[in-house]
């Protein structure tokens, strides 16, 4: 980060925040042959820091998050450092959930082609950053790492994913699909002298593994993917009334919800099943979301004191699915 035009909070998948390496662990960089891990320099002494990475689905399609826990080929994956915790938050988007469902972002203007992601993890982060407190002052170790992995196939190319996702009516695949690059900044007595970067050849996108619903199968499963009234994406595509279609919008997730009724969805040839066939009511769902939710606690993703607003939150989306029976996939239709 430190030489000239660096910024350390870039998103730019040219910038020199995407040099190797990636991971923690010591590894050989495919393009170069140099070796190279964050922790490796403090790996040999006895300050090791106690580390959680805190992902979404957006920062995967992003191209690059993959990296810090697969190595730079994305042939297989590296093994736990035991002071670090790495948590997948699944069917999330890069900011929290955002409600009321809308297509379009206030601030910036950014418009897509599906409402945008409404699961809230907050609640996951507050568990997290408690779990971290206790693991540095009293040495309470915080639940195991879960994210998606090449071994158990939940880490897969995206096209992998085309086809279950072309089944879903309306929706909006990305075309293109984000990844990082080599870049080689020069070297002049150790300072990078080319600006911009020469770019070189790609690293692996992979993205995690889902299931006939469209929603992931790995990491941290919040009711709203574990039992689900909805497709949840950590990706979008641009709206065709603002260009770029099939690109895909940074850091913005997707929301398609199911249908309401059986035959609105034999109608729409809609693969996924309708809300009357998953689950025999609102009682019957929210029964299963507290299950979930106590699942979650008991293995310490989750506090207790968020059990209340998670079923307040899933009660609200399973309502607005099932009220609005007529609602679109897509306000682009």
């Amino acid at each position: 980060f430190n030489h000239r035009f660096a910024q350390p909070s870039s998103l730019s998948n040219y910038s020199s925040n995407n040099l190797f390496p990636f991971a923690d662990q010591e590894q050989v960089a495919p393009h170069t042959g140099q070796n190279g891990g964050l922790l490796t320099r403090l790996s040999e002494t006895k300050f090791m820091p106690k580390v959680m990475f805190t992902n979404t689905p957006s920062e995967y399609w992003g191209g690059h998050c993959a990296l810090i826990h697969s190595d730079a080929t994305g042939l297989f994956d590296l093994e736990h450092i035991d002071s670090v915790r790495i948590y997948y938050f699944a069917g999330t988007q890069h900011a929290s959930g955002t409600w009321p469902l809308t297509q379009t972002d206030p601030n910036s203007g950014v418009q897509g082609m599906h409402y945008f992601n409404w699961v809230d993890y907050r609640p996951l982060l507050r568990a997290a950053l408690i779990n971290l407190d206790q693991w540095v002052s009293n040495d309470l170790h915080p639940p195991p790492s879960k994210h998606p992995t090449i071994s158990d196939m939940t880490l897969v190319d995206p096209n992998v994913l085309l086809e279950t996702y072309q089944e879903i009516p309306e929706l909006d695949f990305p075309s293109y699909f984000r990844r990082i690059h080599h870049l080689d900044f020069g070297a002049n007595q150790g300072k990078p002298d080319r600006m911009p970067p020469r770019i070189g050849n790609p690293y692996p996108n992979l993205v995690p593994m889902v299931n006939q619903d469209g929603n992931e199968t790995s990491g941290i499963l919040l009711p709203a993917i574990a039992v689900p009234v909805a497709t949840c994406t950590g990706w979008n595509t641009r709206s065709t009334r603002s260009g770029g279609q099939g690109q895909i919008i940074g850091n913005i997730g997707s929301t398609i919800p199911f249908t309401s009724l059986k035959f609105q969805r034999i109608t729409t040839g809609d693969p996924r099943l309708s809300l009357e066939e998953r689950y025999e009511d609102k009682s019957d769902y929210l029964r299963l979301v507290e299950k979930e939710i106590d699942k979650l606690i008991k293995q310490g993703y989750l506090l207790l004191e968020d059990e209340t607003n998670l079923i307040e939150d899933a009660t609200r989306q399973y309502e607005s699915v099932e009220t609005h029976t007529q609602i679109t996939i897509s306000a682009d239709n």
